[in-house]
C-alpha cells in the first residue's frame, strides 16, 4: 500500500520519502548524481519538487514565506504540502550542516 491512502489519495510512502530525501540532499549539496541511482529513484520527478520548494521557503531559515498556491496554509493541497514539508526538513538538515561546516572554519 506503498503511496497510497486509505481514502485513495496518494503520499510519498517510504520508497518514495527515502528517493525524495536523497535527491533533496543531493541537489542542496551540490552533488552530481549516480546516473544508475538516478534512474532507479526517479530522481528527476522529485528534483521538480525541490525546485517547487526553493523559491517558497527563506534561503537561511529555510521556514515558508509563500505558499505553492493560493490562500492559507489549510488551504493548500495537503499532498503538495506533506512533500513539501519533506524537502523543507532535508532543507534545515543542510543548513544545519553548512552551519556546523562555516562555524568550524572561523
Amino acid at each position: 500500500m506503498d503511496g497510497v491512502s486509505r481514502k485513495g489519495g496518494f503520499y510519498p510512502g517510504a520508497e518514495e520519502q527515502r528517493a525524495l530525501t536523497w535527491t533533496a540532499r543531493a541537489i542542496f549539496r551540490g552533488e552530481a548524481p549516480d546516473p544508475e541511482a538516478y534512474e532507479d529513484c526517479r530522481m528527476a520527478y522529485w528534483a521538480t519538487w525541490v525546485q517547487l520548494f526553493l523559491p517558497l521557503a527563506h534561503n537561511q531559515a529555510g521556514h515558508f514565506v509563500h505558499w505553492p498556491f493560493d490562500g492559507g496554509y489549510m488551504e493548500q493541497p495537503a499532498t503538495t504540502m506533506r512533500i513539501l514539508r519533506i524537502v523543507q526538513s532535508e532543507y534545515f538538515a543542510y543548513i544545519q550542516e553548512a552551519n556546523k561546516v562555516s562555524g568550524s572554519a572561523r
